[in-house]
């Protein structure tokens, strides 16, 4: 119980009169990296924003670090890097550094850029504009930007959309070494499922109710993936 970084109990959240999500639970612990599955829709980006309290559930209770949500102040525990980060106006004049530097909750402290960009290795690349990296590239650096706080969970939205496959074995190393090394929790929404199942180390499946909870291999044995997409989908299991 004291390892408990995230706990959900019986949330609720409807869009006017389109229920989203129902009577979710949802316990995260420390060190845990879980990936949140789920069909177009079935409300994933909307937990996320329960839990980052950017919109508060209908009915249930949200806690963070042991605490309500609503007496939580200690945000600089958590690293965020949302849906579509990459996508931004690519004439505007920033640095790798500049942006990292934003990431920094009070005042600028350099060290803390040089590790976060050391840790997913863009150190080289700290006075190029961002707009001139790739996609791949530039992902990275927010996750960078996220780790400037010194995050205890670090949480990703839809993390690798419009990144080449080569760049996404090396984004989900950097984050297999920010948990294994750095200890740090992992909170990821993916729709990529052939990919997360051989990442993560706890899966959950949404689908407006939590359908799945439990290890990867489980989730793939059981016909919970026909279910949620039809017919005729299969998984691609690599050696991981």
């Amino acid at each position: 119980m004291n390892d408990l970084i995230i706990q959900l109990k019986k949330v609720n959240y409807r869009y006017n009169d389109l229920r989203v999500l129902e009577d979710i639970d949802l316990e995260v612990e420390k060190k845990e990296f879980l990936g949140i599955i789920g069909p177009n829709g079935s409300g994933k980006t909307t937990l996320l924003k329960i839990i980052l309290g950017l919109i508060p559930p209908e009915n249930g209770e949200v806690f963070l670090f042991q605490k309500p949500i609503s007496k939580f102040k200690d945000w600089q525990k958590i690293g965020y890097v949302p849906q579509k980060a990459t996508q931004f106006d690519k004439n505007f004049p920033i640095t790798v550094e500049e942006v990292v530097s934003l990431g920094c909750l009070h005042t600028v402290d350099h060290k803390k850029i040089e590790n976060a960009l050391s840790i997913v290795e863009m150190g080289k690349f700290r006075k190029r504009r961002i707009s001139d990296l790739s996609g791949g590239q530039q992902q990275r650096v927010f996750i960078a930007k996220a780790l400037c706080s010194s995050p205890e969970l670090l949480v990703l939205d839809e993390p690798t959309v419009g990144i080449d496959s080569n760049s996404q074995e090396k984004f989900y190393d950097i984050l297999s070494h920010l948990n294994k090394d750095h200890s740090i929790t992992i909170l990821l929404v993916s729709h990529d499922i052939d990919v997360v199942v051989n990442e993560v180390g706890k899966l959950v499946c949404i689908n407006k109710k939590l359908v799945y909870e439990g290890q990867p291999k489980e989730f793939i044995k059981k016909d919970y993936l026909e279910k949620l997409y039809g017919k005729g989908r299969k998984f691609i299991i690599h050696g991981h």
